[in-house]
């Protein structure tokens, strides 16, 4: 008898230091039950630590690195939600023209992929090809953004369910503890490791204009391990 391919559960490969459920509770981000994995929206370099929502489409993540970095869901998330699942995500609006990202060889930045960048690397002229930039052409042979009618692969899950990064957030003096948002998605807050009083702050950054607005001192020589609003 034939054999025929069924739906597996997966999980996180190691210790999970932190998760979150997104707006509205419609899925889970954890930083690394019984799921699903859809998307894998980022792939990175250093250990993950922490992550938070900030709208329902958009998260921030925090690794062994200075840097908090935000992310926004591309268009095709929605739609493979829908496929996938059956969940619609009602009055979500994903970025319409970003299907999905890339990471550049050596790099640890998505980078967006947008409808037009498909259709320039898929012409052969140079100019057209320029506007794409080079290093998206170098990754175009795994770049994938199709939308999933079911649950995918790890090999699909490695190269294309990324999510594009929109920024990064600087300012802590060292790597990346806790991170939180505020319910109504105006604030993120987030720590550091610390090896004196003057590092073992809590920075707070307001998300309209992602400039940072308040360093909460108070705090001994020993890093703040939670971060909640």
């Amino acid at each position: 008898a034939p054999w025929h391919r069924t739906d597996a559960s997966s999980f996180d490969l190691e210790a999970v230091h932190g998760e979150r459920w997104g707006v509205r509770n419609a899925f889970r981000c954890s930083s690394n039950s019984l799921f699903f994995e859809l998307n894998r929206p980022q792939i990175h370099g250093y250990d993950m630590r922490c992550c938070a929502f900030v709208s329902p489409t958009s998260y921030v993540s925090g690794s062994d690195e200075k840097v908090v970095r935000v992310f926004d869901m591309p268009s095709t998330f929605v739609e493979s939600m829908r496929r996938v699942s059956g969940v619609r995500l009602e009055g979500v609006e994903a970025a319409s023209d970003v299907v999905g990202a890339s990471v550049p060889p050596l790099g640890l930045t998505n980078k967006a992929v947008r409808e037009r960048d498909l259709e320039s690397l898929s012409t052969n002229t140079f100019h057209d090809r320029a506007e794409a930039g080079n290093e998206l052409e170098e990754c175009a042979g795994d770049i994938d953004v199709s939308v999933l009618e079911s649950p995918p692969l790890e090999e699909h899950l490695l190269q294309s369910t990324l999510w594009p990064e929109r920024m990064k957030l600087y300012g802590l003096p060292d790597d990346v503890v806790s991170i939180d948002c505020s319910s109504d998605g105006a604030f993120v807050a987030a720590s550091c490791k610390a090896k004196s009083a003057d590092m073992a702050l809590v920075r707070v950054w307001e998300t309209s204009t992602w400039l940072e607005v308040a360093a909460l001192p108070g705090h001994r020589s020993t890093p703040v391990t939670s971060t909640v609003f």
